[in-house]
């Protein structure tokens, strides 16, 4: 080992030879100096001179001491072994002049030269022993000359060869003890320079004694500016007072994750491991272990992030939302505010994503995420539930009136208008507040209050603000039971279809039955299909709906079809939801249906609202697929919805279906008359089919027929009429038809 300054760096481990020279010949020379200074307390030898004596022993002190303070570690390393060798003259000098020079010299050579053999190389040890048992000889040939009595040339002479003799043989294993000791050391050093873990030695101010390149690549920074600085200035200053690597007691290993700074202010995560080390020879340090976790710690906390935000709109996601609000009430026996929930369903937000597609309908949630964030109190928590609700949790309310005041800024914020691509958008939504009045409530229940009050605000017309009653928890445990039976009726077949005939204006005879499902309830009798039909809607059962009741109308259209015999043949209409066009594989069902029963091909129809057609995508591809099956389409509703030419010339539609209120209205005036003339050119034109709904008298009827209009259903007509009365229906109707005729022919 090797170096040129005997600054060289060091480690704990092992330290630099010129520096742990210089202390150990530090402390000799004072211990040289001082011998000398000692002897001059007891009666002075012959020769002895004061002078000599103390002006060696000051300078051997001085000497001493620079070396102990490392005053001349960046000396050369052969300007260091002069100062050395001229003050161990001087300190033999001393010595010498101070009286006994088998005393303070013979112990001050002894100590000091084996140690030339570990820090210097073999020939400069040698000559530096040389030197010392030189300067020794003078001094004994010196003594001898001028005072015989100190001892005969023989006993000095053998005293001479023993002390060198003993300097050779202490050099000698000293040496190979060194070397030892740089082995280990370079191994270590080796390894540590050359360690993919990031490394550092630290002393007990907690300043970088030693530091590995993969540290320094950890840091962004070069060795030399860190060696010699504390790691306070290279830590993030919120971690540094719990910092518990840095105080880990002797003998154990302490591991913790801290932050730590880069020069241009990046923050680096790393797991460090540290411990304190308590070597027998040298001062305590610290030795760490860094190891980079900022790649792991982001993937931590964008999953963490993830379990408790919405990914759309960055707002707190459920899971949150439901752990605050039991927390909140679970310290409400602790404080005497309230808790309460406000929940927002924006109104008609399924047209936005229908019509201006989900991208759009993205752009308004994300645009209205930091509205409705700015419109809560800071002790409340907003987020989104999913789709298009969001909750808010009202933390410390002071009574009910103010959760309505907080819903009433909500409401304002979300009428704001929306610039989208396909033009402005002003939402609107309606909102359920729920307080939580006693213990019984959980947060569970306290979101069922206010979807129950939400629920309400949408069937009270939209756009407005309810507050929970309990009439709306029987609600909503009616609705939820209403759901468990309508999902049994479905599996177990209880329902059943009635069917409203439509027949020729001019002839009367029937032509098609549309076929409304039905539902008896065992204990609360007949129930509207205003009521359980937009109850499927929502939780999905009306696809299972809709399958059975195609199964049913196709069945027994069938039936009736070998029964009455008519040309053409008797035709049946279901409805036929959105959500049943948007599953796919729904044309491949109708034509399975169709493959297993003997209907006449193009016998069955499909209504659909005019709402549907709005998904192009979606309703145009399975129209299309179920027209290519014989299978008319019919627009219900007319006039009532979103439709334009445009979409009744792009859509494979065979009837329109006007809606009653047209009708309804017939007798009011020209105007109503006017708008029906005009649809029935339209339909004309477009070579569609008109079927007039609702109509209820002759007046009616003579009117629609003056207008163009082939086709009727309504009450006049006949009402729905259950399975078993269909068929008398028709045999009758078709008679009267026959008598009709006859009467016109004569």
């Amino acid at each position: 080992m090797s170096s040129s300054r005997p600054g060289a760096a060091s480690t704990p481990f092992g330290p630099g030879r010129a520096r742990f020279l210089a202390r150990w010949s530090g402390a000799l020379l004072v211990i040289a100096g001082v011998t000398g200074t000692v002897l001059l307390a007891f009666p002075p030898a012959p020769y002895a001179d004061y002078a000599v004596v103390v002006s060696s022993a000051v300078i051997a002190v001085l000497a001493g001491l620079a070396l102990l303070s490392g005053a001349l570690d960046h000396l050369p390393l052969g300007a260091f072994q002069v100062v050395i060798f001229l003050a161990t003259v001087l300190a033999a000098l001393g010595v010498y002049g101070g009286g006994g020079p088998s005393s303070g010299a013979e112990m001050l050579f002894l100590w000091l030269s084996p140690y030339a053999f570990v820090f210097f190389s073999t020939r400069q040890a040698a000559l530096q022993t040389s030197l010392v048992a030189g300067i020794y000889a003078v001094v004994l040939a010196v003594q001898h000359r001028q005072h015989p009595g100190i001892g005969s040339v023989g006993v000095l002479l053998g005293l001479w060869v023993m002390v060198v003799a003993s300097v050779l043989v202490v050099g000698i294993l000293v040496r190979h003890l060194g070397r030892t000791v740089r082995d280990v050391d370079q191994r270590f050093r080796r390894g540590f320079e050359d360690s993919p873990v990031a490394a550092a030695f630290l002393d007990l101010e907690l300043e970088f004694v030693e530091v590995n390149p993969a540290l320094c690549n950890l840091l962004g920074r070069t060795r030399d500016e860190l060696v010699g600085s504390s790691v306070l200035l290279v830590s993030h200053a919120g971690d540094v007072e719990n910092a518990r690597w840095l105080r880990a007691g002797p003998g154990r290993i302490v591991e913790d994750e801290s932050r730590f700074l880069r020069p241009d202010g990046t923050i680096v995560w790393a797991e460090v491991a540290g411990s304190l080390v308590s070597p027998e020879i040298g001062a305590e340090y610290r030795f760490c272990q860094f190891r980079d976790v900022t790649a792991h710690r982001r993937d931590r906390e964008a999953l963490a992030h993830q379990a408790i935000h919405d990914p759309l709109t960055g707002l707190y996601n459920r899971t949150l939302l439901l752990d605050r609000t039991a927390a909140a009430l679970a310290r409400r026996d602790q404080k005497s505010t309230l808790v309460g929930l406000i929940l927002i369903d924006l109104d008609q937000f399924k047209v936005v994503n229908d019509s201006l597609g989900h991208e759009a309908g993205d752009a308004v949630l994300m645009a209205l995420a930091p509205l409705l964030a700015g419109a809560v109190a800071p002790t409340d928590t907003i987020g989104r539930l999913g789709g298009d609700e969001f909750l808010v949790l009202l933390d410390e309310l002071s009574s009910p009136l103010e959760a309505v005041d907080r819903a009433d800024r909500l409401a304002e914020a979300i009428g704001a208008p929306i610039e989208l691509t396909g033009g402005m958008y002003v939402p609107a939504a309606s909102i359920g507040v729920a307080v939580a009045s006693g213990v019984e409530h959980d947060a569970a229940a306290l979101l069922r209050d206010a979807d129950a009050a939400m629920y309400r605000a949408k069937a009270g017309g939209r756009n407005r603000i309810e507050v929970f009653d309990r009439s709306m928890r029987y609600e909503a445990l009616r609705r939820l039971q209403l759901e468990h039976d309508l999902r049994r009726a479905i599996a177990e077949g209880d329902l059943v279809l009635e069917y409203q005939p439509v027949v020729d204006t001019t002839t009367g005879k029937p032509v098609s039955l549309e076929g409304l499902v039905r539902w008896d309830h065992p204990s609360r009798g007949r129930i509207g299909p205003d009521e359980f039909v937009p109850l499927a809607e929502q939780t999905g059962l009306i696809v299972a709906l809709g399958d059975w009741v195609l199964r049913e109308a196709i069945t027994q259209l069938a039936e009736w079809q070998l029964l009455y015999l008519v040309d053409p043949p008797l035709r049946v209409t279901v409805n036929v939801s959105g959500r049943q066009l948007a599953v796919p594989g729904f044309a491949d069902r109708v034509a399975h249906l169709l493959r297993g029963s003997a209907i006449a091909p193009g016998s069955l129809g499909v209504e659909i609202t005019e709402s549907v057609i709005i998904d192009v995508e979606v309703a145009y591809e399975t129209l299309e697929s179920l027209r290519a099956l014989g299978v008319n389409v019919l627009l219900d509703d007319f006039g009532t919805g979103y439709s334009s030419l445009a979409y009744l010339e792009q859509f494979p539609i065979d009837v329109l279906k006007i809606d009653r209120s047209f009708v309804a209205r017939l007798d009011e005036g020209s105007d109503r008359a006017v708008v029906l003339e005009a649809i029935f050119a339209m339909a004309r034109a477009l070579h569609l089919s008109v079927i007039a709904e609702g109509v209820e008298n002759h007046g009616q009827i003579a009117k629609l027929r003056d207008l163009g209009c082939t086709w009727i259903q309504g009450f006049v007509v006949a009402a729905p009429l259950p399975r078993e009365e269909v068929l008398g229906f028709l045999i009758e109707q078709q008679t009267i038809a026959r008598a009709i005729d006859r009467g016109s022919a004569r």
